[in-house]
């Protein structure tokens, strides 16, 4: 959650100043981040033991109906749970809300954009396997990992602040969204122009 803040924040937003910020957050979302990290290995836990049970399964041949049933459930089951576990520390990075709350908010988040957390969920699957192969790329491959993260999830967080609960404050994570939607009003007007010189 804070290499996340501090991707969107220092790196893409240049704002503020990295360590800083980073000790922030991190100090700020510890013990949320703590019972997320907790409810999120017990999930991926999960998964790897219905895993183990489904190739089983797979390797003798599905006798039934209910095996297949079994094996379906158990790839939709893993879907989900990557989808919330990728979402679930961007949003924990953005939101100051009781725990319960953010699971809520998280859970229907990563089932509206799920194809997108999916994918997301996937690649930190794989990182997280590269990473147990070889100890030493802990200290390089996260860091690329948040800010390909905040490519999938700033735009779905922008949807769930309000701008005007944010109006006087330092809303700095909009500057991307404003910036957007700056080029586009100019690439409007421009079209527009040469549409009627084009038409004269």
């Amino acid at each position: 959650a804070s290499m996340y803040h501090c991707c969107i924040k220092c790196v893409r937003r240049d704002r503020g100043q990295t360590g800083k910020e980073f000790w922030r957050a991190y100090k700020m979302n510890f013990k949320q981040g703590v019972l997320g990290t907790i409810l999120c290995g017990v999930l991926i836990y999960l998964v790897l033991v219905l895993y183990n049970f489904s190739s089983v399964l797979i390797e003798n041949g599905t006798q039934g109906f209910r095996d297949v049933v079994f094996v379906f459930g158990m790839i939709v089951y893993t879907a989900v749970v990557l989808s919330f576990c990728s979402a679930f520390f961007p949003a924990l990075s953005r939101f100051s809300m009781k725990f319960p709350q953010l699971l809520k908010m998280t859970f229907f988040m990563s089932l509206r954009y799920f194809l997108r957390g999916v994918v997301a969920g996937a690649l930190m699957f794989v990182v997280f396997y590269l990473v147990l192969g070889n100890y030493m790329l802990v200290l390089f491959v996260p860091a690329p990992l948040s800010l390909l993260f905040t490519l999938f999830y700033e735009p779905v967080l922008l949807k769930y602040i309000p701008r005007e609960m944010t109006e006087g404050v330092d809303d700095w994570y909009f500057e991307g969204a404003d910036r957007r939607e700056e080029k586009t009003k100019t690439e409007n007007r421009r079209s527009g122009i040469l549409g009627r010189l084009g038409r004269k």
